[in-house]
């Protein structure tokens, strides 16, 4: 089927499949995805959108010049991933003549979509993973049989970090992968509160119960302690508001992406204390963190540890350990020249994730890899 590329260096008409965006699906993917189409868009790229439909959400609007397809989705769990696979495959079948690049954000299901519609359709498409790779890419059964078959087939897969590349050249050696991170808006506020912030889902994964350990530990040495602010909630709440007595702490419960800086503004010191690796990649909250100058104290896992620079922008412990995570609280809460400095260096380390360096690597990365092949 012969293909029907823009010149290079003209726009490009990118069609981006996920599985939803804002406000319905507040995810890091999908806020990641609403910002860059945002961004693609305004630097005049024509962008269409296939995503999920959801509630009374309409099947077809526009936000930000781009145009969103919401197909069917049957709320049924053995039905749900065949009707939206079908669905999408449906529409895209429609938009192959105006595309030039088929962006997939995750594997599954939409980089299988993307494999199946190159093989209907003759579509060139991008797989970009996220933080799912180990999980689903080096599991069994099904979901492994899916991945496996969307990167194989994929022009080209994207990944957030350089860790989640590497481990995606170990099982794809010939396959081109290239790292390229999230992207931010740089806000025009920054942080200059007392408080320890935590913003994430309260699940075992996020391991926000090492760091109430770790305050309970800090307590017990004397040490006087800010209130800790918990953004977010879930399932681990109950426990975790039993763990927190005798502690300064404060849950907020779940908020909305843009509210989330209202409670960044006010901190000092921002904590991420994920114990499992599975829906990390790359933090969007540690970036926020940065951007308002909070040094980072996360864990050592996904591509988190391409983001902090441990003794500059924050400290990486290990996971499920509340000791090094009170050690690295003691030194930020104790040493006011420390936090400082900490965070005027994570005002520098993060221009370079700003979208407006981002979306030019982007462009970069399809013309050479796309629209030239």
């Amino acid at each position: 089927m012969k293909t029907a590329f823009s010149k290079i260096g003209d726009s490009m008409r990118i069609t981006i499949l996920v599985s939803g965006l804002p406000p319905h699906y507040v995810g890091g993917t999908e806020t990641q995805t609403d910002n860059m189409m945002r961004h693609l868009s305004k630097r005049g790229h024509e962008v269409t959108v296939v995503s999920r439909s959801v509630g009374d959400a309409p099947k077809k609007e526009k936000r930000y010049g781009v145009l969103i397809k919401r197909v069917r989705c049957l709320n049924l769990p053995a039905l749900r991933l065949a009707s939206h696979v079908i669905s999408s495959l449906w529409a895209l079948k429609g938009l192959r003549k105006d595309t030039d690049v088929l962006q997939c954000m995750m594997i599954r299901p939409n980089g299988f979509i993307g494999a199946l519609a190159k093989k209907l359709f003759g579509y060139r498409y991008v797989t970009w993973l996220r933080s799912e790779y180990k999980y689903f890419g080096r599991a069994s059964g099904i979901p492994a049989w899916m991945a496996k078959y969307a990167l194989r087939n994929s022009d080209l897969i994207l990944t957030q970090s350089p860790i989640i590349r590497d481990e995606v050249l170990e099982d794809f050696p010939k396959k081109k992968v290239i790292a390229i991170p999230n992207g931010i808006d740089l806000p025009k506020i920054r942080a200059k509160g007392n408080k320890i912030v935590f913003v994430g889902n309260l699940t075992v994964r996020k391991g926000v119960e090492y760091l109430l350990m770790a305050l309970h530990q800090l307590k017990a040495e004397g040490i006087r302690l800010p209130e800790a602010i918990l953004v977010g909630d879930g399932p681990e709440r109950p426990k975790l508001e039993k763990v927190a007595k005798g502690l300064k702490v404060r849950f907020v419960g779940r908020k909305m992406p843009n509210e989330v800086k209202e409670y960044l503004k006010d901190g000092m010191i921002f904590v991420l204390p994920s114990r499992i690796g599975r829906g990390e990649g790359m933090p969007n909250v540690i970036l926020e963190a940065m951007s308002m100058g909070l040094p980072v104290i996360s864990t050592r896992i996904a591509g988190i540890p391409d983001m902090i620079k441990p003794g500059y922008t924050g400290f990486l412990a290990k996971p499920s350990n509340s000791e090094e995570l009170a050690k690295y609280l003691r030194e930020l809460i104790t040493d006011v020249r420390l936090r400082k400095r900490m965070s005027e260096n994570c005002l520098k380390e993060i221009k370079k994730y700003e979208w407006e360096a981002v979306m030019p690597q982007l462009e970069r990365i399809y013309e050479k890899n796309i629209l030239k092949v």
